[in-house]
C-alpha cells in the first residue's frame, strides 16, 4: 500500500502570521506541530524577497511554504514509480 512514507518535507517561512513569531519552521506531521529552525534573519528575508519577485511583484508573501522532496525514501520501496508519486503528492499537497 501506499502511503505514511512522509517523503514531502515542509519549511513555512513565517514573515506574518497570528500566532506564529516570524522565522523558519519544519513542519512534522506525525506530530502535527511546527519547529522553529535556527536561521539567519538575512536568509529569511531572501527566501521572501526571491519569492516575491517570482510572483511577478503580486505583493510580498506573509506565509512562503517551501516544499522538498525525499526522493529515496520512496525510491527505496517503488524505484520507478518514485519520481512520478512525488510529483503526485506535490500535486495533491
Amino acid at each position: 500500500p501506499f502511503g505514511a512514507m512522509y517523503e514531502l518535507e515542509i519549511y513555512p517561512v513565517v514573515r506574518r502570521c497570528d500566532g506564529v513569531n516570524p522565522g523558519l519552521y519544519h513542519y512534522d506531521p506525525l506530530n502535527h506541530q511546527l519547529a522553529q529552525l535556527d536561521t539567519s534573519d538575512t536568509d529569511i528575508t531572501a527566501l521572501l524577497t526571491d519569492a516575491h519577485q517570482s510572483s511577478g511583484e503580486q505583493g510580498m508573501p506573509q506565509v512562503l511554504l517551501v516544499i522538498t522532496a525525499r526522493f529515496g525514501r520512496l525510491f527505496r520501496k517503488y524505484r520507478s514509480l518514485a519520481y512520478a508519486l512525488v510529483l503526485k503528492h506535490v500535486g495533491v499537497l
